[in-house]
């Protein structure tokens, strides 16, 4: 009897069959902006925003102050915060960052700046010798 067909390799078509769709899994959520503030952020915007940053886009403030560190020159990213509409506080000497206020609806639209290396929360901190004593009864 004469064998029209090649025996199949099923595992080999399996496979092939796993690597196809996992490369549209993929490349599908790279694709889509978030918009969760009403403008369109993309992941890498996001991920310049450290965890403060985040909690202060989320918090309903008009004005969020922040400090941003820059990729390269510092000058560049003053000249976009004041193009957004906010306002340099301070400019640090020993490293490429600045602090600055800031619309809350415009801070995606700075970190997804090319200069923009990323953006933290400016809150204020205390020294630990500034806070209460720790005590069993105030657990």
């Amino acid at each position: 009897m004469l064998m029209l067909y090649r025996r199949v390799n099923f595992s080999a078509i399996a496979l092939l069959t796993m690597l196809f769709i996992s490369t549209f899994a993929m490349a599908i959520p790279l694709t889509i902006s978030i918009s969760s503030t009403g403008a369109n952020a993309t992941v890498d915007a996001l991920s310049k925003l450290s965890t403060t940053a985040k909690e202060l886009l989320n918090s309903g403030q008009e004005t969020v102050n922040i400090i941003v560190t820059a990729t390269d020159a510092k000058e560049n990213v003053i000249s976009e915060v004041n193009a957004l509409g906010g306002k340099v506080t301070r400019t640090y000497e020993s490293i490429e960052a600045i602090a600055a206020s800031i619309p809350a609806e415009n801070l995606l639209k700075l970190a997804s700046s090319p200069h923009v290396k990323r953006i933290f929360g400016d809150n204020l901190r205390y020294l630990a010798s500034a806070m209460p004593p720790f005590t069993y009864s105030s657990i």
